[in-house]
């Protein structure tokens, strides 16, 4: 059975603080009891900002209705003539009550009400403390040019914000598709020693894989690794897109077997976007391995895949590398259009090699090379036979001379994009 008032406290005005805080959290909301409570107390002396600012957190927990009640009456006649006033602490009590019950209609009215105690009355003021609770709350209610706009007078105030309010910042700046400012706010929260979380870094890499710029993208990708963020299978998939965009199959299939080697397993949309960046580079044999483990795995060929894979053999010519290639992708369900009349006669590209020991094993179907992303012993951070690309500030690249895998970056000097593995 549920206690009631009258079983747990005595009849009468409060005697002491505690009896009346026992008292105020019994109380109904909304019927007037919260403030005869607390205007009837007898004792001495009476409740002060401190006071009223731990009724509020402690009473208002979990009610976020209460903690405004006690604040209203805290603004009254009756408690003014006590020479109570509320202060910062007493605001960022309130509109820390509401974010946490995810009142941001009722965060914003408190924090703006405070915003205007604070021209006559100083230590009213918001720190910076209230202005991370503010910002966090808007984040979460999905408030991003509050977000922005906020972050933009705790630097008019000279107030710094803490590592969440930065990454919710940061998360704003993404969710505007506003990379360029995504980017500042990331370095700004390098510079400072603090990093974001992996969610943010797989949507800023997914992001430049939106502008095919495989620079930046790498970058970042190192960037958090100096950071001590490992890259998780999200990063992962993001970064595998750049190469998809860029049509960079060979550092898609370093990427695929690092990838493996950290235990991540691929997905259908992965391994549909190595098998795109594969076609742009026309790396046949890779893509034949690739579709015999995606079809090991049971894993469907996206049409537009099916259609890259198809037109990269159209504009090359090889009307017979085409067609094992259509009754390959056939045979795992992948929509193919007609043929278009090329003949089956057509010769294998020399480049292959028609005497190769794996083409013979694929045109039955399967690959016989062993791991289906063999490549010389070539996995990421290993001396392997890759390829170093100057970049452009475009994005683009231009290929090199070929030695041991290092990729050329201004910021930061590293010598790979290894994956770390931390124990």
């Amino acid at each position: 059975m549920a206690r009631t008032r009258s079983k747990c406290i005595a009849e009468g005005p409060a005697g002491d603080m505690y009896d009346l805080m026992q008292r105020v959290r019994l109380s109904p909301v909304g019927t007037g009891a919260i403030r005869h409570e607390i205007e009837s107390c007898q004792f001495d002396p009476k409740p002060g900002a401190r006071g009223f600012t731990k009724m509020i957190v402690a009473c208002g927990k979990g009610c976020w209705r209460k903690a405004l009640e006690i604040f209203d009456v805290m603004k009254g006649q009756i408690v003014a003539s006590w020479g109570v006033q509320p202060n910062a602490y007493t605001y960022s009590a309130v509109i820390s009550v509401c974010a946490a019950a995810r009142k941001v209609d009722e965060v914003y009215r408190v924090f703006h009400l405070m915003k205007i105690e604070s021209r006559e009355d100083p230590e009213c003021r918001p720190d910076a403390v209230t202005y991370n609770t503010v910002i966090g709350a808007c984040e979460q209610a999905g408030r991003y040019q509050d977000v922005i706009h906020l972050h933009a007078e705790m630097a008019r105030h000279e107030l710094e914000p803490d590592r969440a309010a930065q990454v919710c910042l940061l998360e704003a700046q993404i969710r505007g598709k506003n990379w360029r400012a995504a980017q500042d706010v990331l370095d700004s929260m390098h510079d400072k020693g603090v990093a974001a979380n992996p969610k943010c870094y797989a949507d800023m890499i997914g992001g430049y894989a939106t502008q095919a710029d495989q620079h930046r993208a790498l970058e970042l990708f190192l960037t958090m690794q100096m950071v001590e963020i490992d890259p998780n299978l999200a990063t992962c998939r993001a970064l595998m897109r750049v190469f998809a965009q860029c049509g960079n199959g060979e550092m898609a299939m370093d990427l695929i077997e690092e990838m493996e080697d950290c235990g991540f397993a691929g997905d259908r949309e992965t391994y549909n976007n190595l098998l795109i960046a594969l076609a742009a580079g026309g790396e046949y044999h890779n893509i034949f391995c690739t579709l015999d483990t995606m079809q090991t795995e049971n894993i469907r060929v996206f049409e537009k895949t099916a259609k890259s894979i198809v037109d990269g053999c159209h504009h090359n010519s090889d009307g017979n590398l085409c067609l094992r290639l259509r009754a390959k992708l056939r045979s795992m369900g992948a929509r193919v259009g007609p043929s278009d009349g090329w003949a089956s006669s057509c010769q294998i590209p020399n480049e292959l090699g028609s005497d190769d020991s794996c083409l013979s094993s694929i045109s039955r179907g399967s690959c016989s090379s062993g791991s289906p992303f063999s490549r010389g012993n070539s996995p990421l951070g290993r001396t392997a036979r890759v390829h170093s690309y100057e970049w452009g500030a475009g994005g683009g690249r231009s290929e090199g001379m070929s030695y041991p895998n290092t990729y050329s970056c201004y910021y930061p000097p590293v010598n790979s994009y290894v994956i770390n593995r931390r124990n």
